[in-house]
């Protein structure tokens, strides 16, 4: 970007304006009115580009830094697609995509993805709002656009970035005691029976160990992770363990790949790569699929991260415990964490149902026995890591409860990760 085009921005003129003010101190007339590239300096402006980036930062730079470091990017980039992104409608949009690094080719390949179901085929080229940007048709699509599919993805960047206030406390229907006062057998001395949380040795007595997190829709591979990692924790440190902000690690830590789809509902993630991301090399994960190894990992492991669990048509209603075949279609792909089981004789067998800590406003906690958990085709990881602790790059929140907003995607398996 050249000098001219660097004066028509009205927040870059602000900082050239106080960069001229301290560089005339001694003098009795300030800079004032539009500056042209007469009336400044080839010194001031190389002096005004350089304290963007360096400890004494112009007034008008304070958001570019604080979207640099809630973002995970350099704070050049977000300088740079503030200009570029000036005066665009739904500005801010733009410039986090900019700032990420989430192109034209890639918005192009969502797009065909998104909309190849489509009815009526949407014409991308009249959605070159900007003139100036007519190689943009597919970014200003997603970004501008009023088709249902564009605008929920403007809804899920937008509460990204700008999220709504929420309760810091679990709703009390949501808690766990509402549910083992409506599922008596996981209460605490009823049976043969074992909660992570409640009953582990490691967190006996230790305050904030159970966490609740709420999505209005999808993003259970990040939301099961950033759970489990907390439960990790709690189980090797003394002290009340903070947990991953699930919102703060979307921003800045997805992967572009992954963001992108997030954003514009194209696909899902896997819960075992964010996992990945989260712990320490050596952490040696392992799936255990006997139904009796995943009760005894629970007690000497802790929780266990449930990944790519088969959802049938059934399991989105607020039923919460589910025993033996299918019996509705499977809508898809998800993701928990095995928090707890219980054992219980049925037609003189003994049958162990496992209790599973979810994400949905209407399902929390939900029940199903080993035979339903192998018709889920779903796998149980588990670590063997010691001492687990906060990922250098993540930002945490102390809070009990709380919700993500619009994110959508299924727990997809990798299976390179088995090697």
């Amino acid at each position: 970007m050249n000098k001219d085009d660097l004066l028509k921005d009205d927040l870059f003129q602000d900082d050239v304006k106080i960069m001229e003010k301290e560089r005339k101190t001694d003098q009795d007339d300030e800079s004032s009115g539009i500056l042209t590239p007469e009336k400044v300096t080839l010194s001031t402006l190389t002096t005004c580009q350089e304290s963007l980036f360096s400890r004494k930062k112009p007034l008008s730079q304070k958001q570019d830094e604080k979207w640099a470091q809630e973002w995970g990017v350099p704070e050049e980039k977000v300088f740079l697609a503030r200009l570029n992104r000036k005066g665009c409608m739904n500005e801010l949009l733009f410039i986090f995509c900019e700032a990420k690094g989430i192109t034209e080719e890639r918005f192009r390949t969502l797009f065909f993805e998104a909309t190849e179901n489509c009815s009526v085929k949407i014409d991308i080229t009249p959605f070159a709002i900007n003139p100036e940007r007519a190689g943009e048709h597919f970014t200003q699509w997603w970004m501008t656009n009023a088709h249902p599919i564009a605008r929920e993805a403007q809804t899920t960047l937008l509460e990204l970035l700008q999220p709504r206030e929420i309760l810091s406390e679990t709703p009390s229907e949501m808690s766990f005691s509402s549910f083992a006062n409506q599922n008596q057998q996981w209460h605490e001395g009823n049976g043969d029976n074992f909660v992570f949380f409640r009953d582990h040795p490691a967190v006996h007595g230790k305050p904030n160990i159970l966490i609740q997190r709420k999505q209005n829709s999808g993003n259970c591979y990040i939301h099961g992770p950033i759970v489990l990692h907390h439960y990790l924790m709690c189980r090797t440190n003394q002290d009340p363990q903070p947990s991953i902000d699930i919102r703060k690690f979307i921003l800045s830590n997805l992967r572009v790949e992954s963001l992108s789809k997030l954003i514009t509902h194209v696909g899902g993630g896997s819960s075992r790569e964010i996992l990945k991301m989260l712990l320490e090399p050596d952490s040696a994960i392992f799936v255990a699929s006997i139904p009796d190894e995943v009760c005894r990992n629970l007690h000497r492991y802790g929780p266990g991260l449930i990944t790519n669990f088969n959802i049938e048509h059934k399991f989105r209603s607020e039923q919460v415990s589910y025993s033996g075949k299918f019996t509705s279609p499977v809508q898809g792909s998800h993701s928990m964490v095995c928090v707890g089981y219980r054992k219980q004789i049925i037609h003189s067998k003994e049958t162990i149902f496992f209790l599973m800590q979810n994400w949905w406003e209407n399902k929390q906690f939900v029940e199903c026995d080993s035979d339903y958990l192998e018709e889920s085709c779903a796998s149980v990881w588990f670590t063997r890591k010691q001492h687990v602790t906060l990922p250098a790059f993540s930002s945490t929140t102390m809070a009990e409860y709380a919700e993500a907003e619009q994110l959508d995607g299924d727990d997809y398996a990798l299976e390179e990760w088995r090697k």
